[in-house]
């Protein structure tokens, strides 16, 4: 789309991690945006660190993990340690820092700068840029905010000195702790738990430490540090300053912020030399001498979460540490801001085609700030027990006292036990029968398990999230599991069949184009094993390029796939449309990690970001439509109206 100067759907201030991840996720939906930032490169080292299973997950189908993969080491082990009353320290404990089912079960030990790397050669493969040094000064509504283009913004070019008039139907304000678009919104914001001081730094070091290569939690009577593996020999170390040391580095009389790192007052020299006194003392007997230190700071932080992650007219949000802030200790910061801006963007995409309805926007709150909640107070109960202050008369009747207890948080540390509340896309009530017991029973507001497949039609090894490939206009996923059921097709798949292929009522007919229904369909993206261009093997159109779906279908069966021939005479309608995405699954192991009894299936609905919307037993795809009634729009045509007047994914005039 042509868009004047001056113009824009969205504005995105502050290219960090929730920054970069709107504006790649924004650039595949083909919506207008411009990122702005007022820093004039790219971090180059250090910052956060540390990609959770979940977010790995989400950039594979982006393919953006695989350049990471170079640049970063896996992190899959945790140590504690502690000195008993005698002063002797040794190693307590040692666990899995993963233990949710994900393909990739390890933290990747990239750091931000490395990240915001990847995402930049991401957005320039894409035709877009980052405008740098540029400052967002003010917003706000310059028109109603049902009009197209409600916001005016005010952008301040550091070299230049000129002052840019931007006209934007939306504004994310990933700008940080302390960001223009939080004030914008009115919100204001609630403190958790103390005010301590870190200090962070990547170093290289000689040492005879022998868990070095491992994530550990180590305290003695010399206080609490914390080292975590870069790639290569390197590693990053967390150490908590006490108040000497923080007038050492950082003087009283020089204004600190509580958000943010606190380098530019930093007494650099000072702080090394606290670092190696203080981590000498703390891992005695054992030595460590810092050789190299490529990066360093210090981070005073009180834990933050805003009223509102949007203004009352939901234009203008907030994401990342612009409305939540944590301890660099947990590295929730860097994945929370990349799962807010994917969870937020989808969304945009749909109201801005007008394929849903602006309701679905306040979900974006609804739901991540649940989640961001959950994380502050999971951080701030962490960070408590991490305060020695607090722990000394139990430590010494317990040298583990005090030190978290991470088994019961790994849904936090992974990413992959959140669960977004019930709500307008999120219906809690199951409507069949989950086996609780089950690995991980499938739950309406949690992702789906990334299952181990067979497609039948090649006989390829699959996981499903790579079938999930990224979609332009995002869709929703029905996973029908058949079970025992489909061969030969039972009553009740025969029914599901008839309802989908010929009801009025379909989900697949309603939220589909006029063209789509019988058009084949090629699933495979750039993460899939399968090649690439290879259309249904039961028909010859090529018209997939001109399909508009909001709806795909995934069908799981229990048979031997290599005993039964897929044609288009033993499918079923519409399965006979959708070959390339039946699976086999061996020994029923997919449907009994989910908790699905194969004698008896389900449904579930998924959203585009891996969401579990609705689950419910195979003869209420009736319930399906009902539910996907209440925010997406019907895009199948009826007779006699035209094909434009039917599809409202038709590009809209938005600028001048």
């Amino acid at each position: 789309m042509d868009v004047p100067d001056g113009y824009t759907e969205v504005l995105i201030a502050g290219a960090g991690p929730a920054g970069y991840m709107a504006a790649v996720t924004l650039a595949r939906y083909g919506i207008s945006f411009r990122i702005i930032d007022t820093k004039p490169l790219c971090i180059q080292r250090g910052h956060a660190s540390g990609l959770q299973p979940r977010t790995q997950e989400i950039l594979q189908v982006l393919d953006i993990r695989q350049s990471l993969d170079i640049s970063g080491g896996q992190l899959s082990e945790r140590a504690f340690w502690s000195a008993d009353v005698s002063g002797e320290l040794s190693r307590n404990h040692t666990e899995r820092v993963v233990t949710d089912a994900t393909n990739f079960p390890f933290i990747l030990a990239s750091d931000q700068a490395s990240i915001e790397a990847a995402f930049d050669n991401d957005l320039l493969g894409q035709n877009h840029s980052v405008e740098r040094p540029m400052e967002l000064l003010d917003c706000g509504y310059e028109s109603a905010p049902d009009t197209i283009l409600p916001l005016i913004a005010h952008v301040k070019n550091h070299i230049s000195g000129d002052v840019d008039i931007l006209h934007a139907k939306y504004i994310l304000g990933c700008d940080g702790a302390e960001s223009t678009t939080f004030r914008m919104t009115g919100t204001e914001a609630q403190e958790y738990g103390l005010e301590n001081v870190w200090a962070i730094a990547d170093i290289l070091a000689d040492t005879d430490f022998p868990d070095i290569r491992r994530q550990c939690m180590i305290r003695s009577s010399q206080g609490f540090c914390m080292l975590s593996p870069n790639k290569g020999e390197g590693f990053r170390v967390y150490l908590q300053l006490s108040e000497a040391e923080i007038l050492m580095v950082a003087p009283a009389q020089q204004e600190r912020s509580r958000y943010r790192s606190l380098r530019p007052w930093t007494n650099v020299p000072a702080l090394r030399h606290i670092l190696q006194n203080r981590i000498s003392s703390i891992l005695s007997p054992y030595t460590l001498l810092i050789t190299d230190v490529s990066w360093i700071s210090i981070y005073s932080l009180t834990r933050r979460l805003a009223t509102h992650f949007s203004d009352p007219f939901q234009h203008i949000y907030l994401l990342g540490d612009a409305c939540h802030k944590h301890s660099p200790l947990t590295s929730q910061s860097l994945n929370a801001s990349i799962l807010d801006a994917h969870n937020l963007t989808w969304k945009l995409a749909l109201v801005s085609r007008g394929l849903a309805n602006s309701e679905i926007l306040a979900t974006y709150e609804a739901e991540r700030r649940h989640i961001a909640q959950q994380l502050v107070n999971f951080d701030t109960e962490a960070e408590q027990m991490f305060n020695n202050s607090n722990n000394k008369v139990s430590q010494e009747k317990d040298p583990t006292a005090g030190l978290p207890d991470y088994s019961e948080a790994q849904g936090y540390m992974s990413g992959c036990g959140f669960q977004c509340p019930s709500g307008l896309l999120v219906n809690s009530k199951v409507r069949t029968f989950i086996d609780s017991k089950a690995i991980s029973p499938l739950t309406p507001g949690k992702r789906l398990l990334p299952l181990i497949l067979t497609r039948h039609v090649d006989g390829n090894v699959i996981n499903i999230l790579d079938e999930m490939q990224f979609s332009n206009p995002p869709c929703f996923h029905l996973f029908i599991f058949a079970g025992d059921l489909f061969f030969p097709a039972l009553p009740v798949i025969a029914s599901l069949s008839n309802f989908l292929a010929t009801s009025p009522s379909s989900p697949l007919k309603l939220f589909s184009s006029p063209n789509s229904f019988h058009t084949a369909f090629s699933p495979f993206s750039r993460t899939s094993s399968a090649p690439p261009d290879i259309s249904s093997p039961f028909s010859s159109s090529h018209k997939n390029n001109h399909t508009l779906r909001l709806l795909h279908l995934h069908l799981i069966h229990t048979h031997p796939h290599q005993n039964i021939l897929l044609s288009s005479l033993s499918l079923p309608p519409p399965f006979h449309l959708w070959a390339w995405r039946i699976y086999a699954d061996h020994d029923s192991k997919a449907h009994l990690s989910v908790g699905v009894s194969p004698k008896a299936g389900a449904l579930a609905l998924v959203r585009p970001d891996g969401i579990i919307s609705m689950i419910t037993n195979l003869d209420d795809a009736v319930g399906i439509t009902e539910f996907m009634m209440r925010f997406l729009v019907p895009i199948g045509k009826d007779e006699g109206e035209s094909e434009a007047e039917a599809d409202p994914g038709n590009e809209v005039r938005m600028f001048p």
